[in-house]
C-alpha cells in the first residue's frame, strides 16, 4: 500500500497546481504549515516523516529522503 501511495503522489504531481500540491500532501499525512509553496517534480520519500513549517518554499526537482532509521526532516 505504501508503494501505491508513493506512486499516486508522484503521478498527481503532474496535474496539481502549486497551491493545490501542499494541500494534497497535507491530506496524505505530511505536516505542512501556512503559506507553504511546493513546486512540481518534487519527491518526498516518507510524507509522515517530513515537516514543512510556515512560509517554506520548496523549489522544483527537490528530493527528500528520510533514511533507513525513519529519520525526520
Amino acid at each position: 500500500m505504501k508503494r501505491i501511495k508513493k506512486h499516486l503522489i508522484a503521478l498527481l504531481d503532474v496535474f496539481l497546481t502549486e497551491n493545490n500540491r501542499a494541500g494534497f500532501l497535507k491530506k496524505a499525512g505530511m505536516h505542512i504549515g501556512k503559506n507553504v509553496r511546493i513546486r512540481n517534480k518534487c519527491f518526498f520519500d516518507k510524507v509522515r516523516n517530513i515537516e514543512l513549517k510556515d512560509g517554506c518554499f520548496v523549489n522544483r526537482g527537490c528530493q527528500f529522503h528520510t533514511g533507513p532509521a525513519n529519520g525526520k526532516i
